[in-house]
């Protein structure tokens, strides 16, 4: 869904998001949270609002995971430790 749009913001600094919007994100007014990301974009700044996750760590399980997939995990664990205790 990339749609593009024009908001206005009010004398109090605020926007409305359109209905569907609301909709397509699950926003409810009064209960739902959001996060929002101020992010350099190129040469602009760009505002990112997302839903609050329910469940951080189940919003984050697995992000990264591949930077480990060429990575034989038992050999790096195995130094790892080594490491530790050389010292």
């Amino acid at each position: 869904m990339d749609t593009v749009i024009t908001l206005k913001v009010s004398p109090q600094g605020q926007i409305t998001i359109p209905k569907a919007w609301r909709k397509a994100l699950e926003i409810k007014p009064g209960t739902t949270k959001l996060v929002a990301y101020l992010t350099d974009l190129l040469k602009t700044k760009a505002l990112t609002l997302q839903p609050k996750p329910k469940n951080w760590a189940d919003y984050m399980a697995g992000l990264g995971k591949e930077v480990w997939e060429k990575v034989d995990t038992d050999e790096y664990i195995r130094k790892e430790r080594d490491s530790w205790e050389r010292k």
